[in-house]
């Protein structure tokens, strides 16, 4: 039997849990509208919500600011990014680019009062 220490297998769960959390994210961009502009793996949080905007919505951001607000959201948990994410895919932002009707929408149980 071999011995590993706790501190090893810590960090064997950490990069499965990060690799895992990062291929969760490539299935999930499928959503984006651009998803090889998003930047899953970017060091700067900025750099990495920045790409969001154009990925996801297909737009710049509104402002640095708005950017900075988003990025204080992004920390060394792999989940971070992913719920940053979630939350673009969930904005009012994200579902007007898609029309009401688009088969998307009624596939994903999201069609509106309007068109039922």
């Amino acid at each position: 039997m071999i011995a590993i220490c706790d501190r090893t297998i810590r960090h064997l769960a950490a990069a499965a849990f990060l690799a895992l959390a990062v291929l969760l994210g490539l299935a999930l961009a499928r959503a984006a509208i651009n998803p090889s502009a998003i930047q899953w793996t970017a060091s700067d949080p900025h750099v990495f919500i920045t790409s969001l905007y154009h990925g996801v919505l297909g737009r710049a951001p509104e402002s640095p600011m708005v950017v900075a607000q988003w990025a204080r959201q992004i920390s060394a948990d792999p989940n971070s990014r992913m719920r940053v994410f979630n939350q673009f895919v969930g904005s009012p932002s994200f579902d007007r680019r898609i029309p009401a009707a688009s088969p998307a929408r009624t596939i994903c149980g999201q069609t509106n009062a309007r068109n039922r």
